[in-house]
């Protein structure tokens, strides 16, 4: 069987993709023009055995998810996605079905978020696991969202269920993937939405939930020089409950297990339909969980952080 070299690699990743149109330059020039006005870059990389594991989820499922990733921090910002920069390196000896499959996970991905053109990238040959990297780049909405504007009194609210993405690796992992069809999908096929205007208007601050409840609310607390308190009855506790008998792990799902790619909203009212409040913003430092009884538990912000070497 013959070895797929670069040419061939990104024939079959531009086969179906879109290609840069309307002003862009495209993939097979040596660079990419972009009008910068209004633009919103983010990148987001997905290393295999650290981001994913191939036992769990299908080439398919990893091209979808590369770019969920990235359309989450898009929409966190209030923007679009428009274009996208795609750098992989991959084993020596991955098959072309492997590709081909990647390639129609991304596909439809970019299907379902507005068809984002793909301008360009880089492939490399590796020994070790696959590691994909895609740049994404969108157009600011009415306003552009950051993480710092939120005030203490503000109430924090979520656009999606809480803990079910970590529950479906879960289910994966232990093999009783068929007790939950949502959580499973939740974690292979996260589907962030878009800032309607209303929540638009509304919003104070706003975050992706990628890492885990508590670590990135306070994030956004920290960056507003603000405290944070969150419930710990939060959205989708009811669709978690049949799944763990132990409250402990299922507390520990919804605040620190991360890949809920849902928004996270500081503002002083709801944003809109859908939208579920899980806290509120304090003028005091601190982070705490509130009890069902109104009593309050300091707690370390702890949700998925690489660490690196030692300090």
């Amino acid at each position: 069987m013959s070895r797929l070299d670069e040419l061939a690699v990104i024939e079959r990743l531009t086969r179906s993709l879109s290609l840069g149109r309307s002003g862009l330059w495209s993939v097979g020039d040596d660079g990419a023009l972009l009008a910068a006005q209004d633009r919103l870059v983010v990148t987001d990389a997905m290393v295999e055995g650290r981001h994913f594991d191939l036992r769990w989820s299908s080439w398919s499922d990893v091209g979808f998810k590369l770019l969920a990733r990235n359309v989450s921090d898009i929409f966190a910002m209030g923007g679009r996605p428009t274009a996208m920069l795609l750098t992989l390196a991959l084993p020596g000896d991955l098959s072309a079905a492997a590709l081909d499959a990647f390639a129609e996970g991304l596909e439809a991905a970019a299907a379902h978020w507005g068809n984002p053109v793909l301008i360009g990238g880089d492939t490399t040959s590796v020994d070790g696991p696959a590691v994909l990297t895609l740049t994404l780049f969108g157009k600011r909405g009415s306003r552009l969202l950051a993480r710092s504007g939120g005030r203490a009194g503000d109430r924090l609210w979520v656009d999606g269920p809480l803990g079910l993405a970590a529950a479906g690796l879960a289910l994966l992992e232990s093999g009783e993937l068929h007790r939950s069809e949502v959580a499973v999908a939740a974690h292979r096929r996260p589907s962030p939405k878009p800032l309607l205007p209303g929540a638009m208007r509304a919003a104070h601050a706003c975050i992706d939930i990628s890492d885990g409840l508590l670590l990135d609310a306070s994030r956004l607390a920290r960056a507003s020089g603000c405290g944070f308190v969150v419930s710990d009855q939060l959205p989708g506790r009811e669709q978690l409950l049949h799944l763990v008998s132990d409250s402990a792990a299922l507390s520990a799902w919804q605040l620190t297990g991360g890949d809920d790619y849902v928004r996270l909203v500081a503002a002083p009212a709801s944003p809109g339909r859908g939208w579920m409040p899980v806290g509120r913003l304090t003028a005091d430092a601190g982070c705490f969980i509130e009890r069902e009884d109104g009593t309050l538990r300091a707690v370390v912000p702890a949700g998925y952080l690489h660490r690196f070497g030692r300090a």
